[in-house]
């Protein structure tokens, strides 16, 4: 089962259900997108599908991506090589590194990004 499809179910039950109490259906729906999220991450998908984007972006040789929360999702480590890097200031190698994947960096509470051109 596909997770919108599972997401959509979890709102089918929940407005079936518990319609008349918002801050039940509030609480489920994030703790319903917290589940899909561990589950998604458990093989490396999530983490995968970042360090592609990231090789295409950055035209990177070597990208790692890792949960560093335990599997929730909170917290990432960003490691980029990229020979394009080379004569880049720090700082501009780290904006790049965010502006590939700002999407997903909103949804995150905290990252590490490690760069470098070797």
């Amino acid at each position: 089962m596909s997770s919108d499809t599972l997401v959509s179910n979890w709102f089918a039950l929940l407005q079936k259900y518990l319609l008349h109490n918002p801050r039940i259906i509030e609480t489920c729906t994030i703790a319903v997108g917290k589940m899909i999220r561990i589950s998604s991450r458990l093989f490396g998908a999530y983490e995968e599908k970042l360090a592609q984007v990231l090789k295409k972006a950055l035209n990177a040789h070597h990208v790692n991506v890792i949960d560093k929360s335990g599997g929730c999702g909170e917290s990432y480590e960003v490691i980029v090589h990229a020979s394009s890097f080379q004569g880049m200031p720090t700082i501009k190698q780290h904006r790049l590194v965010q502006e590939a994947i700002k999407d997903d960096i909103k949804k995150w509470h905290a990252v590490s990004i490690k760069t470098s051109y070797t």
